[in-house]
C-alpha cells in the first residue's frame, strides 16, 4: 500500500482585501505568497477580514484583485515549502 502522506498537498490559505488598491495582513510576508493553514495563520487572516470596512467612495477594482491573487498563487507553485509558516518562511 502506498503511503497516502506522499500524495498530499498542504492547505494553503490567503486574503485579500481590495477596493481601489489591493491590501494584505499587516505582516508583509502575506504579500509575498500563501500561507500554510495553521491556526496561527487563519487566526492572524480571520482577525484581518472582521477589520475590513466596505469603502464606498471607492469602486472595487476586480481586474486588480484577480490579478493579484493569481501572482499570490503563481509565487507559491506547489511547493509546500515556499508556504509561509506562522506568517514567516519556513519558521
Amino acid at each position: 500500500m502506498q503511503d497516502r502522506r506522499l500524495l498530499t498537498v498542504a492547505p494553503q490559505i490567503g486574503v485579500i482585501a481590495f477596493a481601489d488598491d489591493v491590501q494584505y495582513p499587516d505582516d508583509p510576508c502575506y504579500g509575498e505568497r500563501l500561507a500554510l493553514a495553521t491556526s496561527a495563520n487563519k487566526k492572524k487572516l480571520t482577525d484581518f477580514a472582521v477589520r475590513i470596512h466596505p469603502s464606498l467612495q471607492s469602486p472595487a477594482n476586480y481586474s486588480k484583485a484577480f490579478t493579484e491573487a493569481f501572482r499570490l498563487l503563481a509565487a507559491t507553485g506547489n511547493n509546500s515549502d515556499s508556504a509561509l509558516t506562522n506568517g514567516r518562511r519556513g519558521t
